[in-house]
């Protein structure tokens, strides 16, 4: 489970997750819910690494974080 803390300060906030060629497996907007791996049909996602982007305010982009996360079973 994929928990970012101090997410609670940003109600609008944009999270995506994408695969290692580019496709969207999560996302979800306002208030942070936990990621279990799963990707946006609820299979859980096999072993790699996956890039996540998070905008602080869905309807201003300009405050971007990026990074990377694992998943592993």
């Amino acid at each position: 489970t994929w928990f970012i803390a101090n997410s609670e300060y940003f109600p609008k906030a944009r999270f995506m997750v994408f695969n290692r060629v580019g496709q969207m497996v999560f996302q979800q907007n306002g208030l942070y819910q936990s990621w279990d791996g799963k990707d946006l049909f609820g299979i859980t996602l096999p072993d790699a690494s996956y890039y996540y982007v998070v905008y602080h305010d869905k309807s201003d982009e300009g405050t971007i974080i990026k990074g990377a996360v694992s998943v592993l079973k």
